[in-house]
């Protein structure tokens, strides 16, 4: 790895993957695995744990796992004839031999992109609610299975937000047998200090829409929300989020009339509904969806709701 850090000038970072229980068994025993960030291109390192097999046996190995991870994979390997390196470069398999060669040709596409690189990589959507789950959660150590719970993402969605929280260094993982077990070292308040960063506002869209098509699948968001945990009044509309698609454009609308007949929709970049309670959407979320709104009211009223949250999670 050091000849990897020597050639591009690049830091490299590794951890266990998460996603790694996901795998067909006789993957899990062909192979040892670790995600990798060389400077913050993503791949995943497999070492084999007994001798390499046919080159179509690889491709289709590495085949499967690149769908599954939705990254490069490279071979780690020790030692391979030179009729076996050639093979597998020809192929276009990446692979590191030690400090001896290195082939790499994904690489050459991920520093043509450098330049681009933002000053603070945003979290997913998905990766925000699991972030959100384990602050409410409170535990300082949570199996990757029990994290699922409660939360309909699929196993390896799950996997890959916990590798993203890991990779801006909110949260590590460690194994128990065959469990992945996340672990945190600071409290929850700190814990969402240090990942405001990170953070998104979760509405993706603000528009109205007639009462009479509110549904329980809306949930009251905003003001309305704000309003009912502090003494804050409500804003003339109510307000409302929901997840993006369950409506049809035709319903909603960019102009508002009448608060008598109209509701504020907001349209959310996660289901607001995975983690809210009495039909509220969660305080977090709440306060990150008001994050620029400069009103000194609105201020003290999310003041207040965040001390309600850390001193007595009463939300």
């Amino acid at each position: 790895m050091d000849k990897i850090k020597e050639l591009f000038g690049l830091e490299i970072k590794l951890s266990r993957w998460p996603g790694e229980e996901e795998l067909p068994l006789y993957l899990r025993e062909q192979y040892r695995v670790e995600a990798a960030v060389i400077g913050e291109a993503e791949c995943l390192l497999l070492t084999p744990t007994s001798e390499l097999g046919t080159l179509p046996a690889i491709k289709k190995q590495i085949a499967v796992i690149e769908q599954m991870a939705e990254r490069h994979v490279v071979l780690d390997l020790v030692q391979i004839s030179e009729y076996r390196q050639n093979s597998l470069i020809k192929a276009r398999i990446p692979f590191v031999l030690g400090d001896k060669m290195i082939y790499l040709p994904f690489m050459a596409t991920y520093l043509s992109k450098m330049k681009k690189r933002r000053q603070y990589e945003k979290l997913q959507p998905s990766t925000q609610v699991v972030l959100l789950k384990l602050l409410y959660d409170k535990e300082r150590e949570i199996m990757l299975s029990e994290l699922r719970r409660g939360l309909s993402y699929s196993a390896m969605t799950v996997s890959r937000a916990v590798e993203q929280l890991v990779q801006v260094g909110l949260v590590t993982t460690h194994k128990d047998g065959v469990k992945v077990i996340i672990e945190r070292n600071d409290n929850s308040k700190t814990l969402f200090d240090k990942a405001r960063p990170f953070l998104i506002n979760p509405v993706a869209k603000i528009c109205y829409a007639e009462r009479e098509n509110v549904t329980n699948q809306c949930i009251r968001a905003g003001l309305t929300a704000l309003s009912e945990k502090t003494m804050l009044a409500d804003d003339a509309f109510e307000t409302f989020a929901v997840k993006s698609g369950v409506f049809d454009e035709d319903i909603l609308h960019d102009e508002k009339i009448d608060p008598s007949r109209q509701v504020r929709m907001e349209i959310w970049k996660y289901d607001p509904q995975l983690l809210q309670r009495d039909r509220i959407v969660d305080p977090l979320s709440l306060v990150l969806t008001l994050e620029d709104n400069a009103d000194e009211r609105i201020e003290q009223a999310k003041e207040d709701l965040m001390n309600n949250c850390w001193e007595a999670w009463t939300w």
